[in-house]
């Protein structure tokens, strides 16, 4: 709901959980200028500490389309960071889909997304086109599959920026 309120320049905090990670089962659209940030533990005084590697907030597609899109026209201020994304299913870019649109992916796992289409496809895990020049950063790709073109990051008509990712 607070990214349903959010405007350019706000900070959206998710919370997680160590252990047995805390999952929301639903799709994301992000909103252009705004930082999603996953990995706050609820602990002591809650959202004042972050540590995605050990509190796992998971944005689940349920396979059930892109988990995450980006509006066109969004710039690099447009942040998702910190989450295990999984299980997107469609016919371009199932973890994450940005067309016209630059943002700032980092830190996050991508695990079991895919995209179907052989002809139009790809990017099982990511799919940036129509000048989609984002930042990819830091991020672990992991069973991303897809039966077109790379299943891990496909750029199409881009010129992202795709650095110290495993």
């Amino acid at each position: 709901e607070a990214l349903g309120v959010a405007v350019a320049g706000d900070t959206v905090k998710v919370a997680g959980r160590a252990g047995s990670p805390l999952t929301y089962p639903e799709r994301v659209p992000l909103r252009a200028g705004v930082a999603l940030l996953g990995g706050y533990g609820l602990g002591g005084t809650p959202f004042a500490t972050r540590a995605p590697d050990s509190t796992v907030s998971v944005l689940h597609g349920q396979s059930e389309g892109n988990v995450v899109t980006v509006p066109s026209g969004a710039g690099r201020s447009t942040v998702i960071d910190g989450f295990l994304i999984r299980e997107g299913l469609t016919g371009r870019g199932g973890g994450l889909f940005a067309s016209g649109a630059s943002p700032t992916v980092r830190g996050n796992v991508f695990y079991l997304n895919a995209s179907n289409s052989a002809i139009s496809g790809g990017g099982g895990a990511i799919r940036l086109e129509l000048g989609s020049d984002a930042l990819v950063d830091g991020n672990t790709f992991v069973r991303n599959t897809s039966q077109g073109q790379s299943g891990t990051v496909h750029a199409s008509n881009s010129s992202p920026e795709i650095v110290n990712n495993i």
